[in-house]
């Protein structure tokens, strides 16, 4: 891997007895201690790899000491998702809440002052913010973003992955654009929502038309818990922007200066920190 320069990012949720609610090996066997070595290994060899937390109704409430324990390690780069297939309820959403501002507080005060530890839901915030540009869906079901199955089968997703409806080609006789634009009409909304939403351009219903897929069936229209995580995400990115904004930390700083000089337009909430 530090060879060939891999970019390497590894499955797993944070101590064993969060690691164990969800990600056991199907032969049943813990593999806990092999994956943690294995890290251990990587961090004494200095590589450049990252955690990858998967963040779900089970697990919520241990989020923030569980980034602590892989910041502790030595971890530098940790990257946490939303469990967006996960039944969410009010109970879950007010836990989520709480732990993201625990983590505000600890990227505030220590994350955003190093140079080299990168959480994504802060650190992969700020273009979105700062440089204002329009909202396009990814580009899933063209050249550069594809999936193939082991029978050689395409597909413009994971997410849609052995899916037959959305096939769209194989390695022997390449990709049959006018099936996947067919099946792509055939779920798409003229009207919906989102296009009314201040939070659009940030959330991640507005770029990912197969997530949507996944939960509504709808590639423009996202589900209900898919809303209200991206809600809650957009509150604290917001809150921490303008936290940074008002100790002018480098980091941020260093990302208005760019944009500045490129005369990049930032979006609404944080337009004043650029004026």
């Amino acid at each position: 891997v530090k060879k060939e320069n891999v970019n390497l990012s590894v499955s797993i949720d944070g101590t064993e007895k969060t690691q164990i609610k969800n990600r056991i090996s199907i032969s049943g066997a813990n593999s806990y201690k092999t994956i943690i070595s294995n890290i251990q290994k990587m961090i004494n060899k200095n590589m450049r790899f990252n955690v990858r937390m998967t963040i779900t109704c089970n697990n919520v409430q241990d989020m923030y000491n569980n980034v602590c324990y892989f910041l502790e390690m030595g971890v530098k780069r940790i990257y946490l998702a939303y469990d967006y297939f996960a039944d969410w309820n009010e109970d879950n959403f007010r836990i989520l809440d709480e732990q993201m501002e625990r983590l505000d507080e600890l990227y505030i005060e220590k994350i955003a002052l190093s140079n080299e530890t990168v959480i994504n839901l802060y650190d992969f915030k700020y273009t979105t913010f700062l440089m204002k540009r329009p909202i396009l869906f990814c580009s899933a079901g063209s050249i550069s973003h594809l999936v193939i199955n082991t029978q050689g089968e395409i597909y413009p997703c994971g997410y849609v992955a052995n899916k037959e409806e959305w096939k769209i080609g194989d390695v022997w006789g390449g990709i049959q654009e006018k099936i996947f634009t067919c099946e792509a009409k055939k779920h798409v909304m003229k009207n919906y929502e989102c296009q009314k939403c201040e939070k659009a351009f940030a959330c991640i219903s507005t770029r990912c038309g197969f997530l949507n897929f996944k939960t509504t069936g709808i590639l423009n229209k996202p589900s209900l818990n898919i809303c209200r995580l991206e809600q809650i995400l957009f509150f604290h990115n917001v809150r921490v922007l303008k936290r940074l904004y008002d100790k002018r930390c480098p980091r941020l700083m260093e990302y208005i200066k760019i944009a500045k000089e490129y005369k990049l337009e930032p979006n609404e909430c944080v337009k004043y920190m650029m004026e």
